[in-house]
């Protein structure tokens, strides 16, 4: 009985692998005889996941999805992880022409959209910006009333620290 069960699961795979299909793009070549496989599902009593064998997987370049996988070629993936943006933080000085710290100068921080927020420095011309969105490209200028500074733009990846604004020229007050 079992020479028979056997004969007959080898012409049900010697069918399918002459009928195998062939799929070909960029730099490699896929041949495949699908006979057997797998899916993803997901597990609504906790989040898990198995695998349930089918007859008939999708053969290479074919999609099938609708859960939190998707089977793709008759190999299973799962969707692509998103970057999380950390909070960093961003400090340095605001110092006059001749290094010294320079108190109430106005540092503004402004993001890509335009939403900016305003410290004042304190006594040796220190500031520090908290829970700044890493991964994103910024404007830190300050603002005096006796000297000027050159703005500066700023790609955070990370904390940034000794970031220092040396006063340009006095202010020329009318």
């Amino acid at each position: 009985m079992n020479k028979l069960i056997f004969s007959i699961f080898f012409v049900a795979v010697s069918a399918a692998v002459s009928s195998a299909q062939i799929a070909q793009g960029g730099t490699y070549k896929l041949e495949q005889a699908v006979i057997a496989g797998g899916g993803a599902s997901a597990d609504s009593t906790g989040n898990l996941y198995r695998l349930d064998g089918v007859i008939g997987e999708p053969v290479a370049g074919t999609t099938s999805s609708g859960s939190t996988y998707s089977v793709k070629g008759g190999f299973l993936s799962s969707p692509p992880l998103a970057p999380t943006a950390a909070a960093v933080s961003i400090s340095g000085r605001v110092l006059n022409m001749d290094g010294g710290g320079l108190m109430n100068a106005r540092v503004t921080l402004t993001d890509p959209g335009g939403s900016s927020r305003t410290i004042t420095t304190g006594k040796f011309g220190a500031f520090r910006f908290d829970d700044v969105e890493a991964g994103k490209t910024y404007l830190i200028s300050v603002a005096s009333r006796r000297y000027t500074f050159l703005p500066q733009v700023v790609s955070v990846t990370e904390n940034i620290s000794g970031l220092d604004f040396i006063a340009q020229q006095p202010t020329v007050l009318n």
